[in-house]
């Protein structure tokens, strides 16, 4: 008999690919308050849609005693740094507020789960701010938080907030720290996604500065093998760094996007580097971002692809597909 787990936010981009990776393993729940129609089919598994907030304790009570999951996967969360840089108090009530709630509410009815419950938040590498551009450092899990964005300071919060609870309460939580992710179902506010679509459609393609900020990059599926690991190898209270090593420029990486689709001819029309635009830098942008990931890989022994041009390519093509209609 499967075990059921809960997934928040399972309608966002990390979301959906790791319901698509986990349902072969767990009945699934699926909490999320964007829940219009469910993207997910399955016929050996089941996957339930619950349109609420984390924050609704009645909600989330029912949930937790009608289903009594093994584990709980938090990835609830407004995560587009411009967003919150237009709109903070969204990022503080979501991420923080709405999530302490949901946290409370776990904590009250602890005595109703399996004893070897875990709650596992997925947080960001953005908590640990900027590396600087000559440096060769690399965030640990014991690096100071520096965070220069509302969106990164909101993680920041939430992850001090559940280390009480896990100091405090003896709350079975345990924290990963992801870099930048890319994949299918990725929002179109996204750089590479944004890259795609002004590609396909010949427009201008927006680059911050002159795009020599630097990103860590890890196939979303990979990913959530890695999150897997950790729910059922990972101890609790500790903190995992999530990245793959791969780090490339966000102009070098535009470029490649480019270069492959006029390559293969997958744009209306014929494109070029003269898509790329410069414009203002965003406000408290990050430069660098690189992870020490010694702790994943040597506790778990995990291996995956890290072919980045080859993932970047099926991702490409997912999404002409997408665009097309298919």
């Amino acid at each position: 008999m499967k075990k059921t787990i809960i997934i928040t936010g399972g309608h966002g981009f990390i979301g959906k690919n790791l319901i698509e990776y986990l349902k072969g393993y767990y009945n699934i729940v699926n909490i999320d308050n964007s829940i219009l129609k469910s993207p997910f089919k399955t016929k050996n598994h089941k996957i339930i849609n619950i349109n609420s907030s984390i924050g609704n304790k009645k909600v989330i009570s029912q949930v937790l005693k009608k289903y009594r999951p093994k584990l709980i996967f938090n990835l609830a969360a407004e995560t587009h740094v411009d967003n919150s840089i237009m709109k903070p108090e969204k990022i503080v009530k979501n991420n923080i507020f709405e999530t302490f709630k949901f946290l409370i509410t776990i904590k009250e009815n602890l005595n109703l789960l399996s004893k070897n419950f875990k709650f596992i938040q997925i947080s960001t590498d953005e908590v640990y701010g900027s590396i600087r551009k000559y440096s060769k450092k690399k965030f640990t899990e014991n690096s100071k938080l520096e965070t220069n964005s509302p969106y990164s300071a909101s993680k920041a919060s939430f992850d001090l907030i559940l280390l009480s609870f896990i100091k405090t309460y003896k709350f079975p939580g345990i924290i990963t720290r992801g870099c930048n992710n890319f994949g299918f179902y990725q929002h179109y506010e996204k750089l590479i996604p944004k890259i795609i679509k002004c590609c396909f459609y010949g427009k201008k393609i927006p680059i911050y500065d002159r795009g020599h900020q630097v990103r860590e990059w890890i196939f979303a599926k990979d990913h959530c093998k890695i999150i897997k690991h950790i729910s059922e190898k990972g101890e609790i209270g500790e903190i995992y760094n999530i990245g793959s090593g791969f780090r490339i420029s966000n102009i070098k990486l535009t470029k490649k996007i480019i270069q492959y689709m006029s390559k293969k001819n997958l744009s209306q029309k014929k494109i070029g580097f003269e898509l790329i635009q410069y414009v203002q830098d965003r406000p408290g942008h990050d430069f660098k971002y690189a992870l020490n990931t010694d702790k994943i890989f040597k506790k778990f022994k995990i291996k995956f692809n890290q072919k980045f041009d080859y993932n970047l390519n099926k991702t490409i093509d997912w999404n002409i597909k997408f665009l097309n209609g298919k």
